[in-house]
């Protein structure tokens, strides 16, 4: 009896000596993931850990802010494919309860036929008959439901991606612009044409007495239309008649060497100098990339539109070519380079936020002008017959039709 109580008290000693093992490498993961969770904001006031079920989160060295931000874009993405797809299991569920619904219908329309036919004493050949008939509708009509179940589905899903932060791609308007744009008339942007002069006579150097565009041209490489982005009506809005998007433009071209075919969008400028010289300049829009926030109001008659109204976002970027009727571009020569620069930003300034242009776009389409400096309402007729004490005199008498002051 001693002998086991010896015994008991010797392996109760030994098992309180004894400690128990601890998986160390296990031990620092769970540390360290709980420290990186918690630096991210990862643990929620319960103590949870989020999102580890669906994604992996990669470590960074001080690298939290991005970690967040992707994390924010696939939790985004993660709720935006949700709901397409709880929106498209919707549709599909309502589609297939029209079907029961029609299927219950077919059933009753059959049972009574046969009752029909039996209590009568019809032959055996109408059952036949009118089950083909209901068979063959069942068909067609489970066919149609189908289509339109689809054609709603793809209808949806373009929706939502009109109304995407990356926008939708519009390629088939980049094809037609680009046709459109070959044969489009200069005269119908005679306004703006009128505002590129206005702005190089303000902007013009001391030195430089006289400005004229004599040729306008858009050239034959349409802007591309990166995407458009279709912006959700907002509840306090009334016009519900208003169409609100935004769209991105580029356009890049090399200076043309002569050749018409490659030529971009250009003015032939003459600028007349102090010491009476005239000195012809090509100036060509070689780039550009802008954010276009757009409004059109939309008609019940043709043309469908009656006024748009635009305006960038941001001012736009852009890349101009200078040539003095020779192959060499000297854009970048100080003095052309800030001439053209003052000129630009005058021009462009009108059309930035949160400035904006209105266009009737009925009047547009009907084939009026785009802008207009002035609305012409007649013609005056005006002699001269004496002037005196002119400062800016045109002695060499090439611009007769001109009178400066």
């Amino acid at each position: 009896m001693a002998s086991h109580t010896i015994v008991s008290n010797k392996n109760n000693s030994k098992a309180k000596d004894k400690k128990p093992r601890v998986n160390s490498s296990s031990s620092d993961k769970t540390l360290f993931t709980e420290e990186f969770e918690m630096q991210n904001g990862i643990v929620n006031s319960n103590d949870q850990r989020l999102g580890k079920e669906h994604f992996h989160i990669p470590t960074f060295a001080n690298g939290s802010k991005h970690t967040n931000n992707k994390r924010n874009k696939s939790l985004e993405q993660h709720t935006e494919d949700q709901s397409n797809n709880d929106r498209t299991s919707t549709q599909i569920t309502q589609g297939f309860q029209h079907i029961n619904n029609e299927l219950t219908l077919l059933f009753c329309m059959i049972s009574i036929a046969s009752y029909i036919i039996g209590y009568f004493g019809f032959t055996f050949a109408w059952i036949i008959f009118i089950l083909y008939q209901a068979v063959v509708w069942y068909i067609n009509m489970v066919k149609d439901n189908t289509e339109r179940l689809r054609w709603e589905i793809r209808r949806e899903i373009a929706e939502e991606k009109l109304k995407m932060n990356e926008g939708e791609t519009v390629e088939w308007l980049n094809y037609l612009l680009q046709q459109v744009w070959r044969i489009f008339d200069p005269v119908l942007l005679l306004g703006l044409r009128d505002m590129i002069e206005d702005a190089m006579s303000r902007c013009a150097p001391a030195i430089v007495r006289a400005t004229d565009i004599g040729e306008f041209e858009i050239g034959v490489i349409a802007p591309r239309i990166e995407n458009i982005k279709i912006l959700a009506r907002r509840e306090t809005e009334d016009d519900e008649d208003v169409v609100v998007g935004e769209a991105t433009i580029s356009f890049r071209a090399k200076s043309s060497t002569g050749k018409i075919s490659d030529s971009p969008p250009h003015i032939l400028a003459w600028i007349k100098t102090g010491i009476s010289a005239i000195i012809p300049l090509k100036v060509e829009l070689t780039g550009l990339k802008a954010s276009v926030h757009f409004e059109i109001k939309i008609t019940g008659s043709t043309p469908f539109v009656t006024a748009g109204r635009f305006s960038f976002l941001n001012f736009p970027d852009y890349g101009v070519g200078v040539m003095p009727l020779i192959p060499m571009n000297v854009a970048q020569f100080p003095i052309f380079k800030q001439f053209m620069r003052n000129t630009l930003h005058t021009v462009l300034e009108e059309f930035t936020y949160p400035k904006y242009i209105d266009v009737d776009l009925a009047q547009f389409l009907e084939g009026d002008g785009l802008l207009h400096d002035t609305q012409a309402i007649g013609i005056m007729k005006v002699d001269v017959l004496q002037a005196k004490d002119l400062k800016k005199v045109d002695v060499s008498g090439i611009y007769k039709h001109h009178i400066y002051h």
